[in-house]
């Protein structure tokens, strides 16, 4: 059986951690690891397969083209085509190099966010300040 995107698969009732699905990464180490893959493996494959019809692309531009100017218009659309994709290639590198440096950075501000919390917790207001009335 293929993928099938408007389903959930058996075994897995959504949400939570529980089953196989995967886990949210939260440790500082998870993230680096997270990152690194991203960097190391994912951003290197989409760069290669960007790149990977450029030969074959090329060939049939120039083999739809004509010497005399009166080319086939599959010529010009095939090259229309490919500038979009190597745009969109190119967007998609870019967009995973930023989601690595947020995932490197992450992990600093939830930690920075939570000492910032706790610090604020249980602070005296300038209301603490008014004293009560009494209660004749």
């Amino acid at each position: 059986m293929g993928m099938r995107l408007n389903h959930v698969p058996a075994g897995d009732a959504g949400g939570g951690t529980s089953g196989s699905g995967p886990v949210l990464a939260s440790s500082s180490s998870e993230k680096l690891a997270a990152a690194n893959a991203i960097d190391f493996t994912i951003k290197g494959a989409t760069g290669n397969a960007g790149k990977f019809a450029d030969v074959d692309t090329d060939a049939v531009v120039k083999a739809f083209a004509a010497g005399d100017g009166d080319g086939w218009l599959t010529s010009t659309a095939v090259k229309k085509a490919h500038s979009t994709w190597v745009d969109q290639s190119s967007n998609l590198v870019a967009m995973l190099t930023s989601d690595a440096n947020a995932l490197r950075q992450n992990s600093g501000t939830l930690y920075t966010g939570d000492v910032e919390t706790a610090s604020g917790v249980g602070k005296r207001s300038a209301l603490d300040l008014i004293s009560p009335q009494s209660d004749h």
